[in-house]
């Protein structure tokens, strides 16, 4: 018997790797593709007379990002009439990609590999896109410029930082989540990776992001799941086996020190340091000007428009653009995100990997809001969140249901 849910799962998997790879930088095409696949799983459900379970948090959520769509739209369509039909293009996905993920989670068997397949397929092609973005051009690299992989023009780094939080999340399931150690020895490659692309464009937040994140998932791991059972955690974890691997890479580094420090000082990220000349401090950083000058001027533009660069924050960047209304119902939106994991954690019903997945990916892309700007300059980023945020409600929905299909081990 053909399972068609499992097709169209595939279908929207593939998509999103297009999706997050930025497929000849054709992204408009590929939402106009989103919308077939999605009817295609409205009518195989339709048809086969399947029961969808339809939680009021889904109504609610659902409805907050379609009021939200149209007021933002609505307000910053008044001032940027010539591309408003990319970004109504993007607002529709914004809808059509929670409910995609509410759909994939809500009457699938095994919640725990559909969520994995999402990461991983976010992940594969963020990484692709970044790596070959970097390597594929490397000697056309040019004071922390990398040029586009699909169309030569070069892109700052803080577009890579977009990118990457698919890659960070991924990468530490990879590494302290699966058992295998292949998959683990893949993890830390792609680490590796993404730490050396970050210290040769000098990209100080995507290495702070990276820590913060496998430093959050250690001590969620540690706190929540293993309850500060220090020594069980290290030992079931690490092993002793990993232990002495890296004690051997820390004695080679050690032998290795002068050559490690003139990398550092020679790199991107040591050059950029000396040209701040003693302000390379995280609160010297000039996006805590961009957000004061927002909060400043909120009262002054109520329907947006400020004649101001980025906020690099999700919540004031939407004030800049679109006003104070959407605004909060951007903040409303983010809370009922935080909200939903809390109420998922609290039911005490998915085991150790599905809660380690929707912390650190909600987390993850949470984090990420309050760095960059995200509706307008990075549209992909929020259209991924709405993605999380749909299928985190299915696993709230059913949990409170009692379902056991990603019950605690």
């Amino acid at each position: 018997m053909v399972n068609y849910h499992k097709i169209i799962n595939n279908m929207v998997c593939i998509w999103l790797f297009l999706f997050t790879f930025r497929f000849l930088e054709k992204l408009d095409v590929l939402c106009y593709l989103l919308l077939p696949i999605l009817l295609s799983y409205l009518t195989v459900i339709v048809f086969r007379k399947r029961y969808v379970l339809i939680s009021f948090d889904f109504i609610f959520q659902m409805s907050l990002i379609v009021f939200f769509v149209i007021m933002y739209l609505d307000n910053w369509g008044n001032y940027h009439e010539l591309i408003l039909g990319e970004y109504f293009l993007y607002g529709i996905n914004f809808a059509a990609l929670f409910l995609a993920g509410y759909l994939i989670i809500i009457n699938c068997k095994t919640i725990q590999l559909n969520y994995e397949m999402i990461i991983y397929a976010c992940m594969m092609g963020s990484v692709c896109f970044v790596a070959g973005s970097f390597f594929l051009n490397f000697n056309l690299v040019n004071d922390r410029m990398v040029p586009n992989l699909w169309t030569g023009e070069y892109w700052h780094p803080t577009n890579f930082n977009s990118m990457g939080i698919y890659s960070v999340v991924g990468t530490y399931y990879l590494i302290f989540v699966q058992k295998r150690g292949i998959i683990k020895i893949l993890g830390s490659i792609i680490a590796i990776v993404l730490s050396f692309i970050s210290i040769s464009t000098a990209s100080r937040t995507n290495l702070v992001f990276l820590a913060l994140m496998i430093s959050i998932g250690i001590c969620y791991d540690l706190l929540y799941v293993n309850r500060l059972r220090i020594f069980a955690f290290f030992k079931k974890r690490i092993g002793y086996i990993k232990v002495l691997i890296l004690l051997i890479i820390v004695v080679i580094a050690l032998f290795n020190i002068d050559y490690i420090i003139n990398y550092f000082t020679t790199s991107a990220l040591g050059e950029r340091s000396k040209s701040y000349e003693g302000s390379f401090k995280l609160e010297d950083d000039p996006r805590w000007e961009l957000a004061n000058a927002v909060l400043e001027s909120i009262w002054l533009y109520p329907q947006g428009n400020m004649p101001l660069f980025y906020a690099h924050n999700i919540v004031l960047d939407v004030a800049r653009v679109a006003g104070i209304v959407p605004m909060l119902l951007m903040m409303v939106i983010l809370m009922m995100a935080v909200l939903t994991i809390v109420s998922i954690l609290r039911q005490n019903n998915c085991n150790r990997e599905m809660s380690i997945l929707i912390v650190l990916m909600t987390v993850g892309l949470l984090v990420s809001f309050m760095l960059e700007p995200v509706i307008e300059g990075r549209p992909t980023n929020f259209a991924i969140f709405c993605l999380i945020a749909g299928m985190n409600c299915a696993v709230k929905a059913r949990t409170k249901k009692g379902d056991n299909h990603c019950a605690r081990k």
